[in-house]
């Protein structure tokens, strides 16, 4: 059995399970890109900490929030979870649909912004808007 290497030789690189093993160049080219740092470690738990986060985000972004109805949908997740839900049913429909009839949904989906935005920073006016604009233009498929 060969000893491991002494000093600050490149050639060691001792993964789990084989303890005081001398390996071939190929093998530590071949291990060496899949070993963490303590950095990537850490940047890896941090993306796995906020992708609750960021599926609770609307399909807006809040930093740009100007009214009271967006900050209202910015802060609960419900109403985030609408507005996610109505932008994919409303970007299904508007596919699959002729230029004129896509003028005619613009429209429409304009005046409903307009309505839902009469309803200021209450949720629960806001969340029956959502609702309502969600069942007339269906869901996303």
């Amino acid at each position: 059995m060969q000893q491991r290497p002494r000093g600050g030789t490149r050639d060691f690189c001792p993964p789990i399970g084989y303890a005081g093993r001398v390996f071939d160049h190929k093998v530590i080219a071949m291990i060496r890109p899949f070993r963490l740092s303590s950095r990537g470690v850490l940047t890896a738990l941090a993306l796995f900490a906020a992708a609750p986060l960021l599926a609770q985000q609307p399909s807006f972004d809040c930093t740009k929030a100007g009214t009271p109805t967006e900050f209202a949908i910015c802060g609960s997740p419900t109403l985030a979870q609408l507005d996610r839900e109505i932008a994919a049913a409303y970007t299904a429909r508007r596919d699959a649909l002729g230029a004129s009839d896509r003028a005619a949904l613009l429209a429409a989906q304009r005046d409903w912004l307009a309505t839902r935005d009469q309803c200021g920073g209450d949720p629960a006016c806001i969340e029956a808007m959502m609702r309502l604009r969600l069942s007339q233009i269906g869901p996303a498929y």
